[in-house]
């Protein structure tokens, strides 16, 4: 097969060359390679992307507003088992979530209701942390949306 000879593989907007490099057909959209917002990537690279659990990003600007990782996830399992049997809905660390301002609030009454008792000053600071951006986010109307892996 000669270099210049394009092969289509089922995409409308790319095909792949005889080099294996995709190209776009003019006229066409490059459609995402994954469902996070725009400038998430950027974010990502700054962030050990292989440590992610739960990122939460502005769902009108797709501003990057807070990540999990696997550690602090697992502290955050019975606020979300709590938020859950609340609302029905599953906060997954694989999973993608869009969350209105009512969702947050139960959300929030989840993470007050959650309260840390250790004593590990660490675990504490980011319970307040997480509290803090969704009372943020719940008093200036902000949407978000929680991105897994």
């Amino acid at each position: 097969m000669s270099g210049g000879r394009k092969m289509v593989f089922g995409l409308k907007d790319r095909s792949i060359t005889a080099q294996g490099k995709a190209q776009r057909r003019p006229g066409t959209r490059i459609p995402p390679t994954n469902c996070r917002p725009e400038g998430a990537r950027e974010n990502a690279r700054r962030i050990n992307i292989n440590n992610m659990a739960l990122d939460i990003y502005n769902i009108n600007t797709g501003e990057h507003l807070f990540t999990l990782n696997d550690e602090q996830y697992d502290l955050f399992l019975n606020v979300f088992e709590h938020y859950y049997q609340r609302s029905g809905r599953y906060i997954d660390q694989y999973g993608n979530l869009t969350m209105g301002i009512p969702q947050q609030k139960e959300l929030f009454e989840s993470v007050i209701h959650c309260l840390c008792p250790d004593n590990d000053r660490t675990k504490q600071q980011i319970h307040a942390e997480f509290q803090k951006l969704l009372n943020h986010c719940i008093c200036k109307n902000i949407v978000i949306r929680l991105l897994g892996d």
